[in-house]
């Protein structure tokens, strides 16, 4: 779609409102409201508030401010030697963040927690799976029962249609797609382990032909971006209906804190570039709005407030209590029994590979009813998605299972007879054909919720220099979760009723060894991953 600043762009970068501010004399800029975040929660307001009267009949002035910078098909990395320049890293440990601050995957390393989240226009929509799954609320005892009611199936299935994800009541699933009815390699290889509890989820990915979007090729390359154009990332639905119906939208705009102005009603908003060079050289931008709208994620937000604490506004002791990972984790069976054409492949056409969006399937488990691990009492229920690697990550992905299926043959006696694997064959190196048949799968559902978000104290004179993005996850007790390892145990069950024999390998980060070599680490283990934090 074309607009006046070019093909699907619909921001300006912060140096922008730095402008206005000039040319309205150093007066400070103000709107009605301000939105910190483009993702679900920010897109969702900017497009209810965007083109509403105020008391007074005036037009609502919205603002939203994204860190990131807008991403248009063909700017997302498609090899492994594009994707440096689209990361940024923040070490919690030695609170240094690295790469390009306004990359498009930010990636939170620390001792218990590992996290991936978004960083872009469009926030996580831009390298999630697009799945669309309905909460099930029995399972979330802390949800106030007034906004369990409001959130009912009929509220989600409007949510689904403003994203792409239904048209009407039906569902927008790979079946859709006329050149994958049931899905591809991967999809079956996952129906296959539990045909009964297998179905198509709801996804933002364009199936069909003569659409406003492109058709999916079915390239595999969802997590590091669409250049296709088929995804329905939030830049294309919520954020583009917010722009035409008159929102500004402003990227490299990172909000470091929020305060009471002087004059009484307002709020003042703290903001500076994303980027390091220009953040150093210009002083705070600060702008007033009646109201203030944190939708900066699970990490964005509590940094922000917990920031704005330093300027006599006061919060709950909670603010930062009961953290989840939403039960995250991986794990890759190494023979499904039939090829799984998981990993997409730089040199192969996006027309040519057919790997099939990030997710096309699930497989619920209800561990009351499906089964029973090591005598635990039952938990809640989780479920099963199959994975696509992107071929920016191929080689990242083939080098970490040959190595984890070496390591976890160490607890195994080598009866292979070796010499004839033919000659420059290398039996410890990445195998394509075995790897064709791997299948990364995904567990998502529930654990303790007992992390603890920690805003590490700087100095006045470190704050011009430090980005945002580096508040800490504490939780040294979720790398033993009991319901991680349940669900792990009982996926890893379900996989073991298959005719194939070969370990199921962990995430290696966090288990790296198999269990009869725990005592080598004294069952110490790695973080957790989550890109649902």
């Amino acid at each position: 779609m074309t607009t006046e600043f070019g093909t699907r762009r619909i921001s300006r970068d912060l140096s922008d409102l730095y402008r206005e501010e000039r040319e309205a004399g150093g007066e400070q800029l103000f709107y009605d409201v301000v939105i910190v975040g483009s993702g679900y929660g920010g897109a969702l307001a900017a497009a209810e508030l965007a083109g509403r009267k105020t008391g007074h009949g005036q037009d609502v002035k919205v603002l939203v401010l994204e860190r990131g910078k807008e991403y248009v098909p063909g700017m997302f990395p498609s090899s492994a030697q594009e994707m440096p320049s689209h990361v940024r890293v923040h070490r919690s440990q030695s609170g240094e963040t690295t790469g390009y601050h306004d990359g498009l995957f930010d990636i939170r390393i620390g001792p218990d927690v590992c996290a991936l989240v978004g960083n872009g226009l469009g926030g996580g929509s831009l390298i999630n799976a697009g799945v669309m799954e309905v909460p099930k609320w029995e399972f979330v005892p802390r949800m106030p029962d007034t906004l369990k009611s409001y959130l009912n199936a009929v509220t989600f299935q409007e949510v689904k249609q403003s994203l792409g994800a239904a048209t009407g009541k039906t569902d927008n699933t790979i079946e859709l797609h006329t050149r994958a009815p049931e899905g591809t390699a991967k999809t079956r290889a996952l129906k296959s382990l539990d045909p009964g509890k297998f179905r198509y989820p709801a996804l933002t990915v364009e199936m069909l032909e003569d659409a406003e979007l492109p058709r999916c090729e079915l390239c595999g390359d969802c997590m590091t971006g669409c250049n296709v154009g088929a995804k329905k990332s939030l830049d294309t639905s919520l954020l583009l209906t917010a722009f035409h119906l008159g929102a500004q939208i402003r990227t490299g705009a990172s909000v470091k804190s929020v305060e009471r102005s002087a004059e009484p009603g307002l709020w003042e908003v703290a903001v500076v570039f994303t980027g390091e060079s220009l953040r150093r050289r210009h002083k705070t931008l600060r702008i007033r709005a009646g109201k203030v709208i944190l939708a900066a994620g699970t990490l964005g937000s509590p940094e922000i407030l917990m920031q704005s604490q330093r300027f006599a506004l006061k919060f709950s002791p909670r603010l930062g209590q009961q953290f989840s990972c939403n039960g995250d984790n991986i794990l890759a069976m190494q023979d499904a029994g039939q090829p799984t054409n998981p990993v997409a492949r730089e040199h192969e056409s996006l027309q040519g590979r057919t790997v099939g969006p990030t997710i096309t399937g699930i497989i619920d488990v209800d561990v009351n009813v499906d089964m029973k691990v090591n005598e635990r009492d039952s938990g809640p229920p989780f479920m099963i998605q199959e994975f696509a690697v992107p071929a920016a990550l191929k080689r990242i992905f083939d080098e970490a299972v040959t190595t984890s299926s070496l390591l976890h043959r160490l607890a195994e006696k080598d009866s292979q007879a070796h010499g004839g694997e033919g000659r420059g064959t290398d039996p410890l190196a990445v195998n394509q054909k075995k790897m064709d048949k791997v299948l990364l799968l995904g567990l998502i559902g529930h654990d303790e919720s007992s992390g603890r978000l920690k805003l590490p104290v700087i100095g006045p004179m470190e704050e011009p220099r430090v980005a945002e993005g580096r508040i800490q996850i504490d939780w040294p007790d979720v790398k033993n979760s009991r319901m991680l390892d349940d669900a792990y145990d009982r996926a890893k069950d379900l996989i073991l009723r298959q005719p194939s024999k070969l370990p199921v390998l962990a995430n290696p980060l966090w288990r790296m060894l198999p269990e009869q070599l725990d005592f080598v680490f004294r069952t110490e283990r790695g973080p957790v991953l989550t890109v649902h934090p």
